[in-house]
């Protein structure tokens, strides 16, 4: 039969360190990544919102043009009411 060797404290050690590290790798992974999906969720918020800009603006300039009474032209006033 092969004997196994004893497990010392230097190897439990080793273990301990390798764990801590592989924790830590693992911790800043998650920190990155949330932090990329944080930019993400950023830049589509003022896509949206510049896309809102720009839908009132047109809006705003539309209405504005619709209210002068040059664009309707010129109204015959015995059929205005009509």
């Amino acid at each position: 039969m092969i004997a196994l060797p004893a497990v010392t404290m230097l190897t439990w050690l080793k273990v301990g360190a390798t764990g801590v590290i592989v924790a830590i790798a693992v911790t800043s992974c998650v920190i990155r990544d949330n932090g990329i999906a944080t930019q993400a969720v950023q830049k589509d918020r003022a896509k949206t919102e510049k896309a809102n800009v720009e839908v009132v603006k047109k809006a705003t300039r539309a209405a504005d043009r619709s209210r002068d009474p040059s664009v309707r032209g010129v109204v015959d006033p015995s059929t205005r009411w009509d």
